[in-house]
């Protein structure tokens, strides 16, 4: 990966709209170097400066590159319970514009996260800690996906099962920003049996505890 140049999606921030340190359990910089970079050998791994973040001081830095380069050789990425793409909310969600020029037009930018996807965290992502989860973050836009030769979706989740049914067969519209993946011209898809399997409707979560037959 010596000559690999990464776009990373987005970054959590902080009170300040400046990234969280490294250290923050939830930082995606930290997350990207302990499953991928930091296990490549040395000599192999993409040069520091090629792996990119949005950066909260110059969010116009992401959309030129992508400009000047015509777009990502490729993008992988899948999506969460609102349909969004990066944290691109329905734009309802994070009182932007609704309209689906606006919406597919949308770029690199600093945004409060909308409270479905902060709640999908809690209940995934933190094990229900609210304090841990920083309230803003900077995000890769429509305009910049869409924008990628080619496009690599996954779904791997139960919960998914519902959401990539609508985003691919449903209506193209901002109200579910994965749908929008309909028009691109070269996608490609892998998901779980898990995720493939019918949605079925179950009004019990999951306890963790062993079913028990009641005498």
């Amino acid at each position: 990966c010596e000559n690999l140049r990464t776009i990373n999606m987005d970054e959590y921030l902080d009170g300040r709209d400046r990234w969280i340190p490294v250290s923050h359990p939830l930082s995606f910089r930290r997350f990207m170097e302990e499953t991928f970079f930091g296990r490549l050998p040395v000599e192999l791994r993409p040069l520091p400066e090629n792996v990119l973040f949005p950066n909260p001081d110059d969010p116009g830095q992401i959309t030129r590159l992508i400009d000047e380069i015509g777009g990502a050789d490729i993008c992988w990425g899948g999506f969460g319970i609102t349909g969004h793409v990066a944290f691109n909310d329905p734009p309802a969600m994070l009182g932007e514009p609704q309209d689906l020029a606006s919406f597919r037009n949308c770029r690199t930018r600093k945004l409060t996260i909308s409270p479905m996807s902060t709640a999908q965290m809690l209940m995934g992502g933190t094990n229900g800690n609210a304090a841990v989860l920083p309230k803003r973050a900077v995000t890769i836009g429509m305009y910049e996906l869409l924008k990628s030769k080619r496009y690599h979706c996954t779904f791997m989740r139960n919960w998914h099962a519902g959401l990539w049914r609508r985003a691919l067969l449903g209506p193209v519209t901002p109200e579910f920003p994965g749908s929008l993946l309909q028009k691109h011209p070269n996608l490609a898809i892998t998901m779980t049996e898990l995720a493939a399997a019918v949605p079925l409707v179950r009004t019990a979560q999951a306890t963790g505890e062993a079913d028990r037959t009641r005498e």
